[in-house]
């Protein structure tokens, strides 16, 4: 269970092959070699970055932020600009890459420059206008995290505000962090993290901006056989399909929210896209009763409130 008030590291999770060789080359720091795909489920209102917003979203945010040219350059930023996103996948990818390494790898004294130059401008416009929502994200993050890099590269990645009962799941080499909320996070079994800003811990920049898949837009989806691990969260309180199957997804910017599809009244389960587990959450009314599915596997039962 996760409790957020202030956000975690801006961090990516390594796929199989990368973990075995971050595990062969840094055993000190990436302590195994299994890869760790993740869901959380929202408790409260529970707020997060995840993945890469679209080429359309970025060029807005190329011109009306013009710290991030600073940072960058004017080369890369105009790159980006000039790229048509219709059948340019991998162009995009590659201009993505190159300019979001640019700005990770950026020297700490001119990030303290630029961050302090941004946070001014930013307060004199909320004079005359609304700030948007990610403005005033990144005015709260430089406060947790001052003259830290994550606090600009929150300019590229989706901003995701999920309510209570949704879930958002993270598959290999995603950029991601948890800024705000409570949640059930359920992952794979793995400690691997790979960490560039907005955390006091070790930072591997290089390694995290070489492994991440620069997705944007779209979401493709279909179904396929049931996973070998269940999490099964109770609640009290006051939905029919069959469960044996899951939704795997391909997506490249705006993550989907998962809401669930319901086993019975009382029971909502969440299918992520990978094979190690799968999550039930249970609402049930005082004086009520319920029967969980039988799954080919082990389960954790994870109360929340309640008695009895």
């Amino acid at each position: 269970v996760l409790s957020v008030a202030k956000a975690l590291s801006i961090q990516a999770h390594p796929d199989k092959e990368l973990a075995k060789v971050l595990n062969k080359l840094h055993p000190n720091l990436y302590k195994d070699d299994n890869h760790k795909p993740e869901m959380a489920l929202a408790v409260t209102e529970f707020e997060a970055l995840c993945s890469f917003i679209s080429l359309e979203e970025l060029k807005s945010v190329l011109r009306d932020v013009p710290e991030i040219i600073e940072l960058v350059g004017s080369a890369e930023v105009n790159k980006l600009l000039q790229i048509n996103e219709h059948g340019h996948e991998e162009k995009v990818k590659s201009g993505l890459k190159s300019a979001f390494t640019q700005l990770m790898s950026a020297s700490k004294e001119m990030t303290a420059e630029v961050i302090s130059n941004l946070k001014g401008r930013l307060y004199t416009e909320s004079k005359i206008r609304q700030l948007t929502g990610k403005e005033q994200l990144v005015l709260q993050l430089e406060k947790q995290y001052p003259a830290d890099i994550g606090v600009v590269s929150a300019f590229f990645l989706n901003y995701v505000k999920l309510n209570p009962g949704e879930a958002l799941y993270i598959g290999a080499n995603e950029p991601h962090a948890y800024l705000y909320g409570e949640c059930i996070e359920c992952m794979a079994t793995s400690d691997n993290v790979v960490r560039a800003g907005l955390t006091p811990k070790n930072l591997d920049i290089q390694a995290l901006c070489s492994m991440l898949t620069y997705k944007q837009l779209t979401l493709l989806h279909r179904e396929e056989a049931l996973p070998l691990t269940t999490l099964s969260v109770l609640e009290p309180g006051p939905s029919f399909s069959s469960g044996n199957s899951r939704l795997t997804s391909q997506w490249k910017g705006f993550p989907e929210i998962l809401k669930g599809f319901p086993l019975s009244p009382y029971i909502t389960r969440y299918l992520p896209p990978f094979d190690e587990f799968e999550v039930d959450r249970c609402i049930l009314p005082r004086g009520a009763a319920t029967v969980f599915p039988a799954i080919p596997g082990p389960s954790i039962f994870l109360l929340t409130a309640g008695e009895g």
